[in-house]
């Protein structure tokens, strides 16, 4: 009877070994998920120094840590399950066995959809969720556009997913002691402890990083409101009825557009008389400016606002589907090169797969931090990008070098000087300050006494006279006007989306000062086109010389959890996709503070129901 005994208990051993050795994989795979999202969260950088000694790396495996106090707390959880089944059923029958089987293939897949999401993020920019599936199809074409180094991490945690998730349950079931049950129960004592020291700990604020919830738990069960279910921008956020309210008195040649980065209308004198920026800008051209009062993002972030300004399409439900969904609408580039144009790209501070797709339809010339500038040792380097002046100069130069017979040109410059963590004191002449806010505003006010040069300088030239320059604020900056409200890219408020938009014209092309048409970056695209005459074609943004009263708009952020909003010439609607919903009078309450849905019920229902089918 012993010896029939022994196979039994050795059988049961491997069986309860393998599944520790799967929970084991789990865990790890899990936490270097985290480790690699944290890696691919640029702020991280602002709290550790660039160097890497031993503690210091040991400093940034405790802050990703503190980030993964839910990935222990599941694997805990798991522990206490497997050493109660174990404790219940030590025999380990074939039912329990194929139960364990299970479970160990669910484990692995669970795994495998933490490294596809790790891929899906360093690709996308976002975690991926069920809505996301039919947007895989996608991803070879934004590979084709990603460098090895962007998708490092990916390699190195999938090959991690393939030795440990195979490795680890044929380890574990050849040492005795981890199928004891006392050592299961204490492994998962020993992790819950860890995971409450880890989540008191507490963790800085890091809000442009996605790193919780835990990504496939968020994918499984934390969605309320699908984003793939929403009607077209078109049908839930309509232009209207329109007409004409301005013609253009003379049309320009030249175009150049100026990317203002993490820039809020508010940080400029011209939306904010208390504001420094722009003052001289207005103090010395105010007669050539005409300033967009009511101009909002779709999205808090510096790639969707891109990929509107040069489609004229809504970045939604994601850029990358957007991407899919304009592959044979021309962008602004294109279109201008088929009417012989000069085309440029410059952007002096990081890219990503999805703006190197983008900027490769219809530039002729594309330069990014990574490339090779004229004299780029002679600019400071921030923590992101170079200093705005290398783009200004290069920018001058390529003007200032242009024979009198040269092609009608468009130039686009891209800033990044008030990107967070406003490294302000490492340009020559800027002061560094205790206050973020502070720092954000000296760097707002910088590059705009660069764009104040640069116009000077066409003026100069003559060159003025043919070129209309339009600067606008890619998206907002927020510094807690909202509670867990910073940097850019989580919520939906004035802050994150009000942006500024300037043209700027010798004579303002025959235009106003002002224009408080409600609009979106989605319209700069048409508006171009409009000055130059030339028709667009279907898009959903609508040119700013045209009036459309009741134009409604739509704006979303896909970061932690995620939300969706329409706004009108008088409120502000936000949906999150936890359920979340607020309704704010933007004319009695400019600053979005006070939620009236429990008063205005009608309102709010009325708006909701644009976000259905």
């Amino acid at each position: 009877m012993l010896a029939a005994a022994a196979p039994r208990r050795a059988v049961a051993e491997a069986t309860y070994g393998r599944a520790v050795g799967s929970v084991w994989a789990f865990l790890i795979v899990g936490l270097l998920v985290k480790y690699a999202e944290l890696l691919a969260t640029v702020e991280y950088q602002s709290l550790l120094p660039s160097e890497r000694t031993l503690a210091q790396r040991a400093e940034q495996m405790w802050l990703s840590l503190r980030f993964s106090w839910q990935e222990l707390i599941i694997a805990a959880g798991l522990f206490a399950l497997l050493g109660l089944w174990h404790w219940r059923r030590p025999a380990a029958g074939r039912w329990t066995r194929i139960a364990l089987a299970g479970a160990r293939v669910l484990l692995g897949v669970l795994s495998l959809l933490s490294v596809i999401g790790i891929a899906y993020y360093s690709l996308y920019n976002t975690h991926f969720t069920t809505d996301d599936l039919r947007y895989l199809v996608w991803a070879p074409f934004l590979l084709q556009s990603a460098g090895r180094l962007d998708l490092l991490s990916v390699q190195m945690v999938g090959a991690v997913w393939v030795v440990v998730t195979f490795g680890l349950p044929w380890l574990a079931q050849r040492y005795r002691p981890l199928t004891h049950a006392r050592t299961t129960v204490s492994t998962c004592l020993l992790l819950g402890l860890t995971a409450l020291a880890t989540w008191g700990a507490g963790r800085p604020n890091l809000a442009e990083a996605r790193l919780e919830p835990n990504p496939v738990v968020w994918m499984l069960f934390g969605q309320r409101v699908s984003y793939a279910n929403l009607p077209p921008v078109t049908t839930m956020a309509p232009v209207g009825a329109s007409r004409r309210a301005y013609a253009v008195a003379e049309r320009p040649r030249n175009i150049v557009v100026v990317a203002l980065e993490s820039t809020p209308a508010f940080a400029l004198s011209a939306f904010d008389p208390t504001a420094l920026a722009g003052r001289r800008l207005f103090a010395e051209f105010g007669d050539d400016v005409t300033a967009f009062d009511q101009i909002f993002a779709v999205q808090p972030s510096s790639t969707a606002s891109l990929f509107s300004v040069l489609t004229g399409r809504s970045p939604v439900p994601t850029t990358a589907a957007a991407l899919a969904a304009s592959a044979a609408t021309p962008t602004l580039p294109e279109i201008l090169k088929r009417r012989g144009y000069q085309t440029e790209f410059l952007l002096n501070g990081p890219t990503d797969s999805l703006i190197a797709a983008l900027t490769h339809r219809g530039f002729d010339r594309r330069l990014t931090m990574h490339d090779a500038w004229p004299n780029r040792d002679r600019y400071a380097r921030l923590t992101w990008g170079f200093d705005d002046r290398m783009l200004f100069d290069t920018a001058r130069s390529v003007i200032e070098h242009r024979p009198p017979s040269s092609p009608p040109l468009f130039l686009f410059l891209h800033t990044s000087n008030a990107h967070h963590p406003y490294t302000s004191d490492a340009i020559p002449g800027l002061a560094g300050s205790d206050d973020a806010q502070l720092r954000h505003r000296e760097l707002v006010r910088y590059t705009l006494e660069l764009l104040t040069d640069f116009y000077r300088a066409l003026k100069a030239s003559g060159l003025a006279e043919s070129t209309v320059v339009l600067a606008y604020g890619d998206h907002g900056e927020a510094f807690g006007e909202h509670a867990r409200n910073f940097i850019h890219s989580r919520e939906l408020y004035r802050e994150n989306l009000h942006v500024p938009v300037l043209l700027l014209h010798p004579r303002r092309l025959g235009l106003p000062t002002r224009i408080s048409q409600l609009g979106s970056l989605d319209d700069l695209t048409p508006t171009l086109l409009d000055l130059l005459g030339i028709e667009p074609d279907a898009r959903q943004g609508m040119s700013l010389l045209f009036e459309a009263p009741d134009r409604v708009l739509f704006s979303m952020t896909d970061w932690e959890p995620g939300q969706v909003a329409l706004r009108d010439r008088r409120y502000l609607y936000v949906l999150s996709r936890t359920g979340r919903e607020l309704l704010f009078d933007r004319i009695a309450d400019p600053l979005e503070r006070t939620n009236l849905m429990a008063e205005r019920p009608a309102v709010g229902a009325a708006f909701r129901a644009r976000l259905r089918e």
